[in-house]
């Protein structure tokens, strides 16, 4: 997989280029808090903790 490449993402405001690292470092925290949910482990901290990753990688 490639790590030092961007994907290029279109919003309605502006264009904005994601490494593609850190859209997979996402799906994985995603995949593995679906499986905690399923094991019922997700806290509020961990909606929290969410929150604020989806704030910082996709600013």
């Amino acid at each position: 997989m490639q790590t030092d490449t961007t994907i290029l993402i279109r919003s309605s405001l502006e264009k904005q280029r994601v490494p593609r690292k850190a859209i997979r470092q996402r799906i994985l925290f995603i995949e593995n808090k679906i499986k905690q949910l399923n094991n019922n482990e997700i806290t509020i901290k961990d909606y929290i903790l969410n929150g604020v990753m989806n704030v910082l990688i996709f600013q």
